[in-house]
């Protein structure tokens, strides 16, 4: 371009398209476009990040009609639910408990932070969510009282070093049998 129309006329052009152009608003400019929830958040476990469409579903229900609409995600691939009162809070537990859905669960047992492995990631060299399923299976309830990671590869998406206890798996490893398990 700049040989058929030289610099000058180049330059020209452009000087001519960014006096045109008006400047892009962000967001913030205006003062209504940040929230900043006050209340209190009530924590629904997630178990390993894994959450079926129809129980999130429930969960919006749930924030529909006792929270005012708000629901989030947090770091630990939990579902927040805010509650702007003591009795929200109570009846965001009730609608939890009969939704089966509240922290007594069995498999709600610990807090695990947990990457998609080899269900999901070509990456993954494990099944992270059969990993914490045997843990859960081995460790029992005293597994709720740390926090846990478990990553599906090198890469360490669940960011298993800020865990009580991270697990990475770091190669599979032949057995006798010719089966290959990770490591």
């Amino acid at each position: 371009m700049l040989e058929s129309i030289g610099e000058e006329e180049f330059r020209r052009l452009l000087d001519e398209e960014m006096t045109r152009r008006q400047p892009v608003k962000c967001r913030g400019d205006d003062k209504s476009s940040l929230f900043a929830p006050t209340g209190t958040f009530v924590t629904v476990p997630v178990f390993a990040g894994e959450l079926k469409a129809d129980t999130l579903g429930q969960l919006a229900a749930i924030a529909t009609d006792k929270a005012g609409g708000y629901l989030a995600t947090t770091t630990d691939q939990n579902i927040a639910v805010l509650a702007s009162s003591t009795n929200e809070e109570a009846a965001i537990h009730t609608a939890l408990e009969q939704a089966k859905l509240s922290a007594s669960s069995s498999l709600m047992i610990a807090n695990f932070r947990v990457c998609p492995g080899n269900h999901e990631c070509r990456m993954g060299l494990s099944a992270t969510r059969d990993v914490a399923r045997q843990i859960i299976g081995l460790a029992g309830e005293s597994a709720s009282a740390k926090s846990w990671a478990i990553s599906g590869c090198r890469n360490s998406c669940s960011q298993p070093q800020l865990a009580d206890y991270g697990i990475v798996t770091s190669k599979l490893t032949r057995e006798e049998d010719g089966e290959r398990q990770p490591l």
